[in-house]
């Protein structure tokens, strides 16, 4: 289902609403000011476990542009992946940021992680599930 949101900026407030399709999920009145604290995401840090979304397999630099959602995918070396995974595009992976983002670089990613940080960088799966 699609889901966008709409932004209404008035003098004294701004309004927020989440749709799903045609239903309304979430809505928020902000007083004047108040958007002006939300800031943009952060850098990723070396590190920081993430749920990605591959969004291109380059064979010609054996590696996975992933989309760790921040500004530049994330890059992730075959050489970086489980023995035998081999995941396509479109597929959710658990990665650890290795390296940190530089210039305008994406981060240097690594899906060779121990049972306890893939449950942290995906919490919402349970421990037994077979989905990715």
């Amino acid at each position: 289902m699609t889901q966008h949101i709409f932004i209404n900026g008035g003098v004294f407030e701004t309004r927020l609403a989440l749709m799903a399709g045609e239903r309304l999920v979430e809505c928020r009145h902000l007083p004047f000011g108040a958007a002006d604290q939300f800031a943009p995401a952060p850098l990723p840090v070396a590190g920081t476990l993430c749920l990605g979304r591959i969004t291109r397999m380059a064979a010609e630099l054996e590696a996975a542009f992933v989309d760790i959602g921040f500004e530049a995918p994330g890059f992730l070396p075959v050489s970086a992946m489980p023995a035998g995974a081999r995941p396509s595009e479109g597929a959710l992976l658990a990665v650890r940021i290795a390296k940190s983002a530089f210039d305008d670089k994406g981060p240097k990613l690594s899906a060779r992680l121990s049972p306890e940080q893939s449950a942290l960088a995906r919490p919402h799966l349970s421990a037994g599930s077979a989905r990715p």
